[in-house]
């Protein structure tokens, strides 16, 4: 009885101590505090269904590693979700609810609306996801769906939710009024302790997890102790989903078993379709990789207005704590696909090159990590700039590694 007490509380404290870990300077303390409360959230639902199936059913050894991996996945998927549904929702209702108090000369039933919407949504969408998270945790056991026993849970799993939105909501609430957060917000925000909203989450996290157990214990002292085989066939399936649904979902180590070997040796395979790198009358021949290749906006043409890649490791610039990245952007791209943070670096191409018309121009950009951008007439239609390398590196040095990847892996299409 106390593992199955303990490992949510201690799950909560884990992940609460790395989601504060490299927290940075507070300039939304109520957001902050959401931040950290919704993954101590995700630990201790994980906690709870880790030592709870195993506790209610006979778990062999290589059902573990499914039971630990669906444990986090579930709760994770079923958290974002729930986030992502409220913030799409609430944005809806909140324009519906002040065109609609316009037009009725502020009236308050459009803030009773907006009101009774934004506290019903995530009840809604909770009671919902603790229904599917108590029949699922059954039907996984082996037990009964349709039973007193399953109506005790499911009335005990409620409470326990309804505890969670108090406590995220309230806190939420609670510090962006008492600071005034909602006008003059930077100036409102410096008022607040550093440590308010991590205290705050600490607290209202255990709190909600002590609460779901003691609901949880209570709804069971009368049960009879029935112990099935746990359906790993299931775990199996709801891990493999979740894997292929967000890898990150399983670590750093998920992340990489997908997007640098599996989603590879599937295109390899012509099995996964891989997106053309072409940019202007150029082609960048570089594999494509989900997160290591980029494309900007389309132009009116359908091509994208820039491509980003990975600078290889056979080019020389690559070093611990850099990684270097080549940006080759149309000459014609405008505001619509980029922001002022390249259109003021190709004024200085221009510039440069302007000065010096027969020339190729070279400009080293300023800031903490080393940037060159070339300007050729070799390639007319596209600007190419080689960042985040060692700041160490000579100009000279980045400009040959860029030239020659332009050599190496430029091509120009034909016509």
């Amino acid at each position: 009885m106390w593992i199955w007490a303990a490992v949510p509380l201690i799950f909560v404290a884990l992940v609460f101590r790395e989601s504060t870990l490299y927290r940075g300077i507070v300039s939304d303390p109520d957001v902050d505090y959401v931040r950290i409360l919704a993954p101590c959230a995700v630990a201790s639902i994980a906690g709870f269904l880790l030592v709870d199936l195993m506790r209610r059913a006979s778990t062999p050894w290589y059902g573990l590693p499914f039971l630990l991996m669906a444990s986090f996945a579930a709760p994770a998927i079923a958290i974002g979700w729930l986030n992502g549904a409220m913030r799409e929702l609430i944005a809806v209702v909140v324009g519906a609810a002040i065109t609609a108090a316009a037009g009725r000369g502020g009236s308050g039933a459009a803030g009773f609306l907006l009101l009774g919407i934004t506290l019903g949504t995530p009840l809604v969408a909770g009671a919902l996801l603790t229904l599917l998270f108590t029949l699922v945790s059954r039907f996984l056991a082996d037990l009964p769906l349709r039973s007193r026993d399953a109506w005790r849970e499911l009335v005990a799993n409620l409470g326990a939710m309804v505890l969670w939105l108090v406590v995220a909501l309230g806190g939420y609430i609670a510090i962006r009024t008492s600071f005034g957060l909602g006008t003059a917000r930077m100036s409102a925000a410096r008022a607040v302790p550093h440590w308010l909203p991590v205290v705050a989450a600490l607290l209202g996290a255990f709190l909600a997890t002590a609460a779901h157990l003691a609901l949880a214990a209570r709804a069971r002292r009368n049960q009879a102790n029935e112990r099935h085989g746990l359906k790993i066939w299931l775990l199996a399936a709801v891990c493999g989903a979740a894997f292929v649904h967000s890898p990150d979902l399983f670590g750093l180590t998920g992340h990489r078993l997908m997007y640098d070997h599996i989603r590879p040796m599937l295109r390899s395979a012509h099995m996964l379709s891989s997106p053309d790198m072409v940019i202007a009358k150029y082609r960048v021949s570089i594999p494509f990789h989900d997160h290591k290749t980029h494309k900007g906006l389309p132009m009116p043409d359908g091509q994208p207005s820039y491509i980003t890649v990975i600078l290889p490791d056979e080019f020389g610039l690559s070093s611990k704590g850099f990684l270097p990245s080549v940006h080759v952007y149309r000459r014609d791209i405008t505001l619509q696909q980029t922001s002022t943070w390249w259109t003021d670096r190709r004024k200085l191409l221009e510039d440069a090159k302007a000065a010096e018309p027969d020339q190729d121009a070279v400009v080293r950009f300023a800031g903490s990590r080393g940037s060159i951008g070339l300007r050729s007439d070799q390639y007319p239609e596209v600007d190419v700039q080689l960042s985040d390398f060692d700041p160490a590196v000579s100009t000279g040095t980045a400009e040959q590694a860029l030239r020659r990847f332009l050599r190496e892996r430029l091509q120009r299409l034909n016509g």
